[in-house]
């Protein structure tokens, strides 16, 4: 999410970060919008914060936020440079800050090494998923099953986290690092260590469950 007020500025930092390969959640102007995109938007995991934005509250009051209700890391973008607001910055643990103008190698390279070190400390339970120039940080130990959507694949999480990829099942799959996902019918597969019940056919994930089909029983 990227939480600036002035548009063109927003604007070209989501051009920036897309082109990059990362996916923009959404663009917001205030602390209202802010916490109303969070509230609707299970998929937001990185959060690009401008100081001064519109009406009274700021961004450090968005930052606030975020580290007591979402635990979602954010980067500062600001133009000021004085010691009493990069300390007042300091004292909300950001991922970091950039100075404005922003420079859009100093910004892609903040995220890179951000999530880098995320996939490097969480290598057995997060996966970085790459679908063409896009790529997806997956936890791979909260995810309870994915399923196909039309051209898409939605992926469901213990956390209430879904995000929406365009790629097939048999793509993803091959893709995963690990066998612990099977497949269950054409359209859904599962992991297999958060099944609670199996009655006949019919799989149970979480509060979700799920008709396996004959041809993929075996797999269960």
């Amino acid at each position: 999410m990227i939480v600036e007020d002035e548009v063109l500025i927003a604007m070209t930092i989501r051009d920036t970060i897309t082109t990059h390969g990362y996916n923009c959640a959404g663009l917001a102007i205030s602390y209202e919008d802010a916490i109303n995109l969070l509230k609707n938007d299970s998929t937001i995991d990185f959060v690009l914060l401008d100081v001064t934005i519109s009406g009274v509250l700021t961004g450090i009051d968005i930052a606030r936020k975020l580290n007591a209700d979402y635990q979602i890391p954010f980067i500062y973008l600001t133009s000021y440079t004085d010691s009493n607001t990069i300390n007042k910055l300091r004292n909300t643990k950001p991922v970091g800050y950039l100075p404005k103008p922003i420079n859009d190698f100093a910004l892609t390279t903040m995220l890179d090494l951000y999530f880098d070190e995320l996939l490097e400390k969480n290598k057995e339970k997060v996966f970085n998923l790459k679908i063409g120039k896009n790529s997806y940080i997956l936890n791979l130990e909260l995810l309870l099953f994915f399923k196909v959507d039309h051209v898409y694949v939605e992926f469901y999480f213990s956390d209430g986290k879904k995000i929406m990829v365009r790629a097939s099942l048999s793509t993803i799959l091959d893709l995963l690092p690990t066998d612990n996902f099977i497949r269950i019918n054409r359209s859904t597969v599962v992991n297999k260590l958060k099944i609670t019940k199996k009655i006949g056919k019919k799989i149970f994930v979480g509060k979700s469950d799920f008709v396996a089909s004959s041809n993929y029983i075996k797999n269960v």
